[in-house]
């Protein structure tokens, strides 16, 4: 999912070492497995409350990663995460390992629950530029997600 005005998806050897990053990753498929909208209400299933536990552990294995906000969603997971580099000789890739640690973890124990989850091969990184872009993207994140899902499929039906 690309968020119309802000910057573009880059690959893993063009995004910057520290920065601030949203990140969208879709499951396979568009599948549903973290949840379902009913009566305009969002419920995440235990697949769903199992990622954002995952996402919230990432610190713990990338000190250098800031989580900001984050909405697991029926079939999209989005995040707004910032990376600062305390050393100039850092050459890994914090948010790009990070985004890789949580997909190959969720998938590991969201199988357990449902032996068909699987991710879009994926994943979408984009660089946030300002601090007005960071702050839109919070208040969309943070909108209702039963709004944000159903603005989310409208945009990819048309």
């Amino acid at each position: 999912m690309s968020i119309p005005g802000f910057a573009a998806h880059l690959k893993p050897e063009r995004l910057k070492l520290n920065g601030c990053f949203f990140i969208s990753l879709r499951t396979a498929a568009s599948q549903p497995f973290f949840g379902e909208v009913a009566q305009r209400i969002l419920f995440n299933s235990e697949e769903g409350i199992l990622a954002d536990a995952i996402w919230s552990e990432l610190p713990q294995h990338f000190p250098t990663l800031n989580l900001d906000c984050s909405v697991a969603l029926p079939d999209y997971f989005l995040a707004v995460v910032t990376v600062k580099h305390p050393c100039a000789h850092e050459r890994r890739n914090t948010v790009h390992h990070a985004v890789e640690f949580f997909r190959q973890t969720t998938h590991e124990q969201l199988t357990a629950y449902n032996p068909c989850f699987e991710w879009h091969a994926v994943s979408n990184i984009q660089c946030i530029t300002s601090s007005d872009e960071r702050n839109a993207l919070r208040r969309y994140l943070r909108c209702s997600p039963e709004r944000l899902w159903a603005e989310i499929n409208r945009r990819e039906r048309t």
